[in-house]
């Protein structure tokens, strides 16, 4: 069986990014943590790469807002394209604790 969710770090200087393929939900969110708290460790920013996300529920939502909470100093930016995660983190507010930089095809139409 496939993992519902599978991350992928890269270290750029000081700035560690993460990108999140698959399914964010309660299955699946100590992986998300794990990557998460691994990418922190001795780093000053992070980016965290969302585009390959396909579904977020709350338990998703959750580990962002724990990230922020934890890190109130870090830069954290996130990279969402058009869709449901977009949708998803403007309409819970989430936008406002996170620098958010828009990708793909068409920027997203409000």
């Amino acid at each position: 069986m496939d993992p519902q969710l599978t991350t992928r770090l890269e270290r750029i200087g000081d700035v560690s990014k993460v990108a999140v393929f698959g399914e964010a939900d309660i299955a699946t969110v100590p992986e998300l943590n794990r990557a998460f708290a691994e990418a922190v460790a001795d780093a000053e920013g992070l980016v965290i790469d969302l585009l390959g996300v396909t579904f977020m529920d709350s338990s998703g939502l959750g580990a962002l807002i724990a990230l922020r909470h934890s890190h109130p100093e870090m830069d954290i930016t996130l990279i969402l394209g058009p869709g449901v995660v977009l949708r998803t983190i403007e309409t819970t507010g989430l936008s406002d604790l996170f620098r958010i930089e828009h990708s793909g095809p068409d920027q997203p139409v409000a």
